[in-house]
């Protein structure tokens, strides 16, 4: 076995210990969750269920497993502790893709119905369709709350004392910078032009921050360490190349790739940097075209085909994918600057090299 196969295997072993050990915990989380919804009304319990089916159904759990690899980093040794603890960021993302799907008006999520799209088709037949939505929404919306909720009774629980209020700052700063990130993201329709900087921003702040960068300096944290700088850097660029290939998926992959339509990305008018090039790259023809495919609702299977096309021809596509790869380099690059664990650094290598060649 090669040392490539090495490395990426043990990532990889880690991040099967974690899931499982995430997915029995909140078995036994959501059980007694049940357990009191049911005393309030049988309603309650059904939305406890629902979310529980969202929680569970998919996810890698990259970010419990990033916390671990930050907890044994810096010497901390009770794994199951710090894997327990990451809970709390898996609900915490939980939150984050219940309120974005709201905000995108999505109603499906890793290859099944989320909230929305559970109870829009629950409401369907007893509503009218602009009610139904409403009230789909309205109770996606309280699935997040709770959510969110029990991030912070999750870390009451399971976090030592003495370690818990630098914890909180970890999770609340991380969700103001996702909130901001998310809000340009969203108000990133209205803009007429952007700029390239402007698209790298949103993923800067929606992405590598919390998807990467905080869940290393969470497991700092829990072992009773500062956040190690070596963590924001690898993190943020990471995070930066993350979202761009998640662009190019979402542009480019397949419904049963990403657990989404085909058409999502292209109909909400996001101001990705696939966008910023495409529009810069093409003919004035094709600048046309895309201005009048971007955003359009109800778009056909033809008219995704025709976005694709032109921004692979005009090479917007490329661009965006060595973009990316430039940003996996930065965050290996931030690794050789630091003293880093060698097994740590050895599991984020392999991390970038997936992030990078991911087709999910």
């Amino acid at each position: 076995m090669s040392a490539r196969t090495q490395q990426t295997s043990d990532f990889f072993e880690l991040n099967q210990y974690v899931r499982s050990e995430i997915d029995s915990y909140l078995a036994d989380f959501f059980d007694q969750k049940q357990l009191y919804a049911k005393k309030l009304d049988p309603r309650v319990r059904q939305l406890v269920q629902n979310v529980e089916q969202v929680v569970r159904r998919g996810g890698k759990r990259l970010r419990p497993t990033l916390a671990l690899v930050g907890y044994e980093a810096v010497g901390g040794q009770e794994r199951q502790y710090a894997v327990r603890a990451a809970v709390a960021l898996e609900l915490l993302h939980a939150f984050m893709l219940v309120h974005d799907d709201i905000m995108d008006q999505d109603l499906v999520r890793h290859g099944g119905k989320n909230l929305g799209g559970i109870y829009r088709r629950r409401f369907a037949k007893k509503l009218g369709e602009h009610e139904a939505a409403h009230m789909a929404d309205s109770l996606a919306l309280l699935g997040g709350d709770l959510l969110l909720n029990w991030v912070f009774e999750v870390l009451a629980d399971l976090v030592e004392p003495t370690r818990l209020p630098n914890v909180i700052k970890l999770i609340t700063q991380a969700t103001f910078d996702t909130a901001a990130g998310q809000q340009m993201d969203v108000m990133s329709s209205l803009l007429e032009e952007t700029t390239s900087k402007q698209a790298l921003k949103v993923p800067y702040y929606k992405t590598g921050l919390y998807s990467f960068v905080n869940p290393l300096q969470f497991g700092a944290v829990l072992a009773g360490e500062q956040p190690q700088a070596v963590f924001r850097d690898y993190g943020a660029n990471l995070g930066v190349a993350f979202q761009l290939i998640d662009d190019d998926l979402g542009m480019f992959g397949s419904s049963r790739q990403t657990g989404k339509p085909v058409q999502s990305d292209l109909e909400e008018n996001k101001a990705t940097l696939l966008k910023y090039y495409g529009f810069r790259l093409a003919s004035a023809g094709d600048r046309q075209k895309l201005k009048q495919l971007f955003g359009k609702k109800g778009l056909t299977i033809q008219e995704v085909k025709l976005a694709r096309i032109i921004l692979t021809d005009c090479g917007a596509r490329a661009k965006n994918l060595v973009i990316a790869q430039s940003y996996g380099d930065k965050a290996v690059k931030a690794l050789q600057q630091y003293s880093i664990d060698s097994q740590a650094n050895a599991r984020l290598i392999d991390l970038v090299n997936f992030c990078l060649k991911r087709n999910h």
